[in-house]
């Protein structure tokens, strides 16, 4: 089982993934499926654990059309070759009070006034 984060998600926002597996076997490989590299998934000290993975929420994406939400789920397969898949999480930002595009040429940091 996957868990969904339950609060609101902002950019560069690190979420520790609660992943729980319950195996007679012991555990011999986890494989991410989903949206991982835009995610920026990083394993623990141990990558066949359950504990230690995290993401890094993307920068928010002000552009028509764009979802801003993510998908994830996990493969967990044990020592004897079995493999069941997690639950699919959405992972989704919330949008920003004020959003402005960084090439906006209204928005200049305050130093440079």
């Amino acid at each position: 089982f996957l868990a969904t984060p339950p609060w609101d998600l902002t950019p560069g926002e690190t979420v520790a993934l609660k992943l729980q597996v319950r195996s007679v076997h012991g555990i011999r490989h986890l494989s991410w499926q989903g949206d991982t590299q835009a995610l920026s998934l990083t394993a623990g000290t141990d990558t066949r654990s359950t504990e230690g993975w995290t993401i890094i929420m993307p920068a928010w994406d002000h552009r028509e059309g764009a979802a801003n939400r993510w998908r994830l789920s996990v493969v967990v397969e044990d020592e004897k070759g079995q493999r069941v898949s997690s639950n699919e999480i959405t992972l989704a930002l919330t949008e920003p009070f004020i959003t402005m595009p960084d090439d906006n040429p209204h928005w200049q940091p305050f130093q440079e006034q």
